[in-house]
Protein backbone atom coordinates (compact mmCIF):
# COMPACT_ATOMS: atom_id res chain seq x y z
CA UNK A 1 0.00 0.00 0.00
CA UNK A 2 1.08 3.32 -0.98
CA UNK A 3 0.72 6.27 1.09
CA UNK A 4 -0.66 9.49 -0.94
CA UNK A 5 1.10 13.06 -0.54
CA UNK A 6 -2.86 13.95 -0.31
CA UNK A 7 -2.94 11.80 3.24
CA UNK A 8 -0.07 12.88 4.59
CA UNK A 9 -1.80 16.49 3.88
CA UNK A 10 -4.60 15.64 5.18
CA UNK A 11 -3.43 14.54 8.71
CA UNK A 12 -1.35 17.95 8.79
CA UNK A 13 -4.37 19.90 8.37
CA UNK A 14 -6.22 17.63 11.02
CA UNK A 15 -2.78 18.45 13.45
CA UNK A 16 -2.78 22.40 12.40
CA UNK A 17 -6.71 23.36 12.49
CA UNK A 18 -7.81 20.94 15.72
CA UNK A 19 -4.94 20.85 18.43
CA UNK A 20 -7.72 19.23 20.70
CA UNK A 21 -7.32 16.16 18.35
CA UNK A 22 -3.78 16.54 18.13
CA UNK A 23 -3.59 16.24 21.93
CA UNK A 24 -6.74 13.17 22.35
CA UNK A 25 -4.81 11.64 19.51
CA UNK A 26 -1.70 11.83 20.71
CA UNK A 27 -2.64 10.62 24.54
CA UNK A 28 -4.54 7.71 22.54
CA UNK A 29 -1.35 6.57 20.38
CA UNK A 30 0.60 6.78 23.82
CA UNK A 31 -1.60 4.14 25.33
CA UNK A 32 -2.24 2.07 22.75
CA UNK A 33 1.92 2.04 21.60
CA UNK A 34 3.32 2.25 25.43
CA UNK A 35 6.40 0.03 25.15
CA UNK A 36 7.30 2.10 21.32
CA UNK A 37 6.52 5.38 23.37
CA UNK A 38 8.47 4.34 26.54
CA UNK A 39 11.45 3.81 24.56
CA UNK A 40 11.42 7.04 22.74
CA UNK A 41 10.82 8.82 26.18
CA UNK A 42 13.84 6.92 27.66
CA UNK A 43 16.14 8.66 24.90
CA UNK A 44 14.50 12.09 24.89
CA UNK A 45 17.05 13.59 26.91
CA UNK A 46 19.04 13.80 23.61
CA UNK A 47 16.54 16.23 21.93
CA UNK A 48 15.18 19.85 23.10
CA UNK A 49 11.94 20.27 23.83
CA UNK A 50 11.16 22.03 20.49
CA UNK A 51 12.52 18.89 18.64
CA UNK A 52 10.70 16.36 20.75
CA UNK A 53 7.51 17.99 19.99
CA UNK A 54 8.48 18.36 16.18
CA UNK A 55 9.26 14.15 16.55
CA UNK A 56 6.06 13.54 18.58
CA UNK A 57 3.88 15.20 15.52
CA UNK A 58 6.13 13.46 12.90
CA UNK A 59 5.43 10.36 14.00
CA UNK A 60 1.81 10.85 14.95
CA UNK A 61 1.42 11.53 11.02
CA UNK A 62 3.28 8.27 10.41
CA UNK A 63 1.18 6.54 12.89
CA UNK A 64 -2.00 8.21 11.29
CA UNK A 65 -1.63 7.83 7.74
CA UNK A 66 -0.50 4.17 7.43
CA UNK A 67 -3.30 3.28 10.07
CA UNK A 68 -0.29 1.78 12.64
CA UNK A 69 -2.57 3.44 15.17
CA UNK A 70 -4.17 0.19 15.51
CA UNK A 71 -1.43 -2.17 15.18
CA UNK A 72 1.20 -3.09 18.20
CA UNK A 73 4.29 -2.34 17.32
CA UNK A 74 6.32 -5.61 18.55
CA UNK A 75 9.90 -4.14 20.22
CA UNK A 76 12.46 -6.81 19.24
CA UNK A 77 11.63 -5.79 15.54
CA UNK A 78 11.48 -2.51 15.89
CA UNK A 79 15.01 -2.59 17.42
CA UNK A 80 16.54 -4.25 14.66
CA UNK A 81 15.12 -2.37 12.06
CA UNK A 82 15.84 0.99 14.14
CA UNK A 83 19.65 -0.33 14.60
CA UNK A 84 20.63 -1.23 11.25
CA UNK A 85 19.28 2.59 10.63
CA UNK A 86 22.04 3.78 12.52
CA UNK A 87 24.41 1.83 11.23
CA UNK A 88 23.32 3.52 8.30
CA UNK A 89 23.35 6.62 8.86
CA UNK A 90 27.23 6.40 10.46
CA UNK A 91 28.20 4.85 7.29
CA UNK A 92 27.49 8.05 5.22
CA UNK A 93 28.62 11.58 5.20
CA UNK A 94 25.53 13.17 6.48
CA UNK A 95 21.35 13.63 6.84
CA UNK A 96 21.62 13.63 2.74
CA UNK A 97 23.00 10.73 2.04
CA UNK A 98 20.73 8.84 4.75
CA UNK A 99 17.74 10.07 3.22
CA UNK A 100 19.01 9.27 -0.48
CA UNK A 101 19.67 5.47 1.01
CA UNK A 102 16.51 5.66 2.57
CA UNK A 103 14.66 6.48 -0.83
CA UNK A 104 16.80 3.71 -2.79
CA UNK A 105 15.72 0.97 0.16
CA UNK A 106 11.95 2.21 0.83
CA UNK A 107 8.55 2.02 -1.33
CA UNK A 108 6.65 5.14 0.63
CA UNK A 109 8.38 8.00 -1.17
CA UNK A 110 5.76 10.35 -0.23
CA UNK A 111 5.85 9.56 3.91
CA UNK A 112 9.72 9.90 3.10
CA UNK A 113 9.47 13.04 1.13
CA UNK A 114 7.24 14.35 3.99
CA UNK A 115 10.35 13.40 6.91
CA UNK A 116 13.10 14.80 4.62
CA UNK A 117 11.02 18.32 4.05
CA UNK A 118 10.01 18.42 8.12
CA UNK A 119 14.29 18.41 8.56
CA UNK A 120 15.40 21.24 6.01
CA UNK A 121 17.57 23.90 7.64
CA UNK A 122 15.52 27.10 7.61
CA UNK A 123 16.08 30.69 9.01
CA UNK A 124 15.89 30.58 13.07
CA UNK A 125 15.95 26.69 12.83
CA UNK A 126 15.19 25.06 16.42
CA UNK A 127 16.58 21.41 14.84
CA UNK A 128 20.14 21.03 15.97
CA UNK A 129 22.59 18.18 13.46
CA UNK A 130 21.93 15.62 16.30
CA UNK A 131 18.54 16.28 16.28
CA UNK A 132 17.89 15.87 13.24
CA UNK A 133 19.63 12.98 12.51
CA UNK A 134 17.79 11.20 15.64
CA UNK A 135 14.49 12.64 14.33
CA UNK A 136 15.54 11.20 10.76
CA UNK A 137 16.52 7.50 11.79
CA UNK A 138 12.87 7.29 14.25
CA UNK A 139 11.35 8.19 11.32
CA UNK A 140 12.96 6.03 8.54
CA UNK A 141 13.09 3.18 10.93
CA UNK A 142 9.03 3.65 11.46
CA UNK A 143 8.65 3.69 8.20
CA UNK A 144 10.16 0.40 7.85
CA UNK A 145 8.66 -1.31 9.86
CA UNK A 146 5.41 -0.16 8.65
CA UNK A 147 6.15 -1.49 5.46
CA UNK A 148 7.78 -4.26 6.22
CA UNK A 149 4.46 -5.21 9.06
CA UNK A 150 1.92 -3.36 8.53
CA UNK A 151 1.59 -1.94 4.61
CA UNK A 152 2.22 -5.46 2.80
Amino acid sequence: MKIEESIIESCVNQIENDEHFFQESITQLRKTQQDFFNHLQSESFLLSPEENDHLLGLLFVLFWTTKGVEKKIRGNKWSQIEDAWWAQLEAVKGLSEFMDLAFKELKEEDLLAFVEDSLAELEDDFLTRSGREFIAVKCVSLIQYFENYHLS
